[in-house]
């Protein structure tokens, strides 16, 4: 069976329902759904005026134009979603920061731009009008903070296990920009330890992670201005010489701790021929 579109959506999404595979559609701003069969599908909710939108198996996520600072989540074949209000608010010693630039965040009137959503966490970049944060919210705990510096940009938040890889501009000044700071990286952060890494450090730009069991993936662009697609393993590189590390330290405990009973030996047998 096939079901014609007569616009074309915005957002095209799958997502798993009840009975297989369902595509969702927002059409002029409209969440729509159908089964691989080409009939409607049962939504949790209607919604309309969708901004954002993001699947995760059954599960979905979307913001709307008339609550930008809420995220719906809901399941298929379930009714009904929950609410989750996000803050996208960063340390007042950030915002200071920011209005002494001139460039003050319009938190207040922030709007969700994109969406990200695993089983245990949901991200969301939010344009705060003169810069996009991200704001990371953990669902078994209901606790949100922001990621990075809440006054430089972060964009593409892509969830793996554990780990949370994204686009960043760190330390990029809007008044007095330096050219080593203009081009994005890509950053990991460690969701069991709430620490971040800069993955590249250079003068390319680098974008759209995306994130696999084994490693995370990437677009470049050259000095030539070529895009190339990089591919970055995550297996641990430290583990061998770490290894080699230990085996040298073992070594050297073991050579000492030898001198060290040939020098007690040494000083018993002087004590005894002085004493004869």
């Amino acid at each position: 069976m096939e079901t014609t579109i007569d616009d074309k959506p915005s957002i095209l999404t799958l997502a798993d329902g009840p009975q297989g595979t369902v595509v969702l559609a927002v059409i002029n701003g409209t969440l729509h759904g159908w089964t691989m069969l080409g009939e409607d599908a049962m939504l949790p909710l209607q919604a309309s005026g969708v901004i954002a939108l993001v699947t995760n198996g059954a599960e979905l996520a979307w913001a709307t134009e008339d609550r930008p600072l809420d995220v719906r989540m809901a399941r298929l074949g379930t009714s009904g979603a929950l609410t989750v209000p996000l803050n996208a608010s960063a340390t007042p010693e950030q915002e200071a920061e920011m209005l002494g630039w001139g460039l003050p965040a319009d938190v207040d009137n922030g709007t969700i731009i994109d969406l990200e959503l695993s089983q245990t966490h949901l991200v969301a970049v939010v344009n705060v009008s003169t810069v996009d944060r991200l704001v990371l919210y953990e669902r078994a705990l209901g606790t949100m903070h922001l990621i990075g510096d809440g006054k430089y940009s972060a964009a593409d938040p892509a969830l793996g296990v554990d780990v949370l890889a994204y686009t960043g501009w760190d330390h990029l000044n809007p008044i007095n920009p330096e050219t080593k700071y203009l081009d994005s990286e890509i950053h990991l952060h460690d969701l069991s330890t709430n620490l971040t890494e800069v993955l590249t450090a250079d003068t390319r730009d680098q974008w759209s992670p995306t994130v696999l069991e084994e490693h995370i993936i990437f677009l470049e662009r050259s000095a030539s201005d070529e895009t190339s697609v990089r591919i970055y393993s995550r297996e641990v590189v430290l583990q061998p010489y770490s290894n080699a590390v230990l085996q040298v330290g073992l070594m050297v405990m073991l050579a000492l701790t030898f001198a060290y009973v040939v020098q007690i030996q040494q000083e018993a047998r002087g004590r005894r021929t002085e004493e004869e």
